[in-house]
């Protein structure tokens, strides 16, 4: 899970399984677990946030809407972070008007 999201070598894996299969079950499962955790704090992480990228891209709705829902409680603060500003940029360009 979380761990392993945020590893150097683990986040790479993460992200192609959710590009490669984010519809099988034991993905979502995987993608819950992450998402069960600190979701502010992966966005956050040098290599945790390539996986919020990869579940804004891959994942289901109810999935990307928890990611959305973590930064907009504090949407100025992770447009100026180094890592989160890349997943808010992610996140505006890839989700619905009406997840934004």
């Amino acid at each position: 899970g979380r761990s392993v999201a945020t590893h150097q070598f683990g986040s790479q894996v993460i992200c192609r399984l959710f590009e490669h299969a984010a519809g099988e079950p034991r993905i979502v499962e995987l993608t819950d677990r992450v998402l069960a955790k600190d979701v502010v704090a992966l966005c956050c992480h040098k290599y945790g946030h390539a996986v919020a990228l990869a579940i804004l891209s891959n994942s289901m709705d109810a999935q990307r809407a928890i990611v959305v829902a973590a930064l907009s409680g504090d949407l100025r603060r992770f447009a100026k972070h180094r890592f989160a500003a890349i997943v808010v940029q992610h996140a505006l360009s890839q989700c619905a008007p009406a997840e934004r």
